[in-house]
């Protein structure tokens, strides 16, 4: 309810191998999504390649999909974007 009004949430997946966490964040995103939420998807691979790397997957295509003034609202003051 927080999120739908307009709060911004973030939510880390952690656990043992095997025990469903993927499973879990895919329904879970598929519900957000079908609400109106932007759901965003990154995952962590035993040898990552880039620093940050689930962060990375997941803002990438978000940011490459918007547009410079959309990003620039949702950064809000601390945006330094001029194009994308």
């Amino acid at each position: 309810e927080r999120a739908r009004s307009g709060e911004r949430r973030l939510f880390l997946l952690a656990g043992e191998p095997g025990i469903g966490k993927t499973r879990l964040a895919a329904h879970f995103g598929r519900l957000a999504h079908a609400d109106g939420a932007a759901v965003l998807y990154g995952q962590c691979y035993e040898e990552a390649i880039l620093p940050y790397q689930p962060f990375v997957e997941a803002l990438r295509h978000y940011v490459l999909s918007s547009s410079s003034a959309t990003l620039r609202v949702q950064v809000g003051a601390n945006s330094s974007i001029s194009s994308v």
